[in-house]
């Protein structure tokens, strides 16, 4: 008698299910927005156990059509939650309109007691959601706290000794409500207070463990006092048009923190005199340090440093500056009315420079020049050109030029480029993709005409089209010739005007004579 046999296949194996509960919490119903997280309850027992247990929720109002269903449904979890006692380790809550402040005020009491360690509140109202403060000093398990769009005050002190990290973005509040924060989180390694307003003087002070501090845009704020910050590691101030300042007592640092300092961002910073330079020196360990638009009128500047790896100077106005950092290996160098007369570093690996201007600006005072360019990619230790790129928009055309060949790039006569006063140059080896993005960040893309030049098919043209499909079309191809090059372009009729035609035939027979010949062209036009 022949015996029937039944066949499993091991594609109906249901091997989630038997994966166990942290691992299915931690690595896939996190993955889920909390809404859809709570849907996978109607598979089994198992997963419903699963989402009443599951620690980690977040909750978007735009992901529901109406107040009530979001109201609703963020009541009910957080209520199960309490009658289970299952703990929350991290809470995010995203409002836009509509919820009263009763509920919100008992959603946080709800959420405090649940032992939270993450709470990140986003609140997209009309009016500042009034952070109750009675609610967070019962939060002793709290590490990260993040608010948006909040009013925050404390009239008595608190004490949260497992925070770590502190985040107020666009927050009212005063500076008695930092300094109760700072004096009552020991532990606090991380603050950022970015685009709120209520402070005058931010005095960060008297605590050993904060490494980054982080101060932006935060409007009428017009003192920054660091004082007793021993293990302070990053820094970052980014000051409001507003706070421009020619007073050097506007900002202060305990000179206890230079030695630990290792990265500093400086912004809208202005001042009279040598001040800046002298913080600068006393920066011993610095290892990355980033301006832009920081100012130190009728003075030159001087950036020194055997442990700076990282360097960016954008929009800075400094007499001239002189760069001597022999183990700098990323330098930014972009839009500065600073001639840097000297520049010393032969270990850089990444680099940019870049100038660009609007129509009222004086083309012929153009602070970037391809000789110390040159100088610094021939002196480096490393192979700097590999990879170099060329982008040169010129004043007296439509047209933005683009050279991908790196050793014909490095044969340029450094005078020819330089007479051009160019609308915008950039010469970096920075990826295809980091080049399409700054010449579309630039506005570069704006021009009528997109000249390529390079030795095979175009890798710039080839994720131009990826990111921008509709943006160009491609008008001709041709073999880098004189004879194709002016039928192709034109570029070599136009009327002189102030002697333009001879910067031009210098500048494209330059490209025919160090190499750019026979290569390959396409001329875009914009659509």
């Amino acid at each position: 008698m022949a015996h029937s046999t039944t066949v499993v296949s091991m594609d109906n194996m249901d091997y989630i299910s038997f994966l166990p509960d942290e691992i299915i919490h931690a690595h896939i119903l996190t993955k889920l927005f909390t809404k859809e997280a709570a849907r996978t309850s109607v598979l089994s027992k198992r997963w419903s156990s699963l989402w009443s247990s599951l620690p980690y929720l977040e909750f978007y109002q735009f992901h529901f059509l109406h107040t009530s269903a979001f109201r609703d449904f963020v009541d009910q979890t957080l209520r199960d939650r309490q009658r289970t006692e299952t703990d929350i380790l991290k809470f995010k809550l995203c409002v836009t309109h509509g919820i009263e402040v009763s509920d919100f005020d008992d959603w946080i009491r709800l959420v405090m007691e649940r032992n939270v360690q993450e709470f990140h509140l986003e609140f997209l109202g009309i009016q500042p959601y009034k952070w109750p403060s009675q609610n967070v000093c019962i939060a002793k398990t709290l590490t990260v706290l993040e608010l948006y769009y909040c009013e925050v005050k404390f009239e008595s002190n608190m004490m949260l000794h497992q925070l770590q990290v502190l985040s107020l973005e666009k927050v009212l509040l005063d500076e008695r409500t930092i300094e109760i924060f700072i004096r009552g989180c020991p532990s606090m390694k991380d603050v950022k207070v970015s685009n709120c307003y209520g402070l005058k003087h931010l005095n960060v002070s008297n605590h050993l463990q904060l490494k980054r501090l982080y101060i932006g845009n935060c409007f009428g704020l017009m003192k920054v006092s660091i004082i007793q910050v021993p293990s302070l590691e990053s820094l970052t101030l980014y000051f409001t048009k507003s706070f421009v300042s020619l007073n050097p007592l506007c900002f202060k640092v305990d000179p206890k923190a230079y030695e630990t300092l290792r990265e500093l961002h400086l912004c809208n910073y202005h001042i009279e005199d040598k001040a800046f330079q002298d913080f600068l020196s006393r920066l011993s360990n610095l290892e990355c340090l980033i301006l832009k638009n920081v100012v130190q009128y009728s003075s030159s500047i001087a950036i020194s440093s055997k442990k700076l790896k990282r360097l960016e100077l954008e929009h800075c106005g400094f007499f001239m500056v002189e760069i001597r950092v022999p183990n700098l290996t990323s330098l930014k160098y972009e839009n500065n009315e600073t001639l840097f007369y000297h520049l010393e570093t032969y270990n850089v690996q990444d680099y940019i420079f870049s100038d660009c201007c609007d129509y009222s600006t004086n083309l012929d005072e153009k602070s970037l020049k391809f000789e110390p360019v040159q100088r610094l990619l021939a002196n480096s230790s490393r192979n700097l050109w590999q990879g170099t790129k060329m982008v040169v928009d010129m004043k007296w055309c439509n047209y933005v030029i683009v050279l991908e060949d790196c050793e014909s790039i490095a044969q340029l006569p450094y005078e020819v480029i330089d007479d051009l006063f160019p609308k915008a140059m950039c010469i970096s080896n920075m990826s295809f993709p980091q080049m399409v993005e700054w010449f579309l960040n630039h506005s570069l893309c704006f021009g009528q005409k997109l000249l390529v030049i390079s030795s095979a098919d175009s890798k710039f043209y080839k994720v131009l089209q990826e990111k921008r499909p509709n943006y160009y079309l491609k008008s001709s191809t041709f073999t880098m010739t004189k004879e194709a090059f002016e039928r192709n372009t034109h570029l070599l009729s136009i009327d002189n005007v102030h002697g333009e035609n001879d910067q031009k035939y210098a500048f494209f027979a330059a490209l025919l004579e160090v190499g750019f010949n026979k290569m390959q062209a396409v001329v875009l036009e914009k659509l």
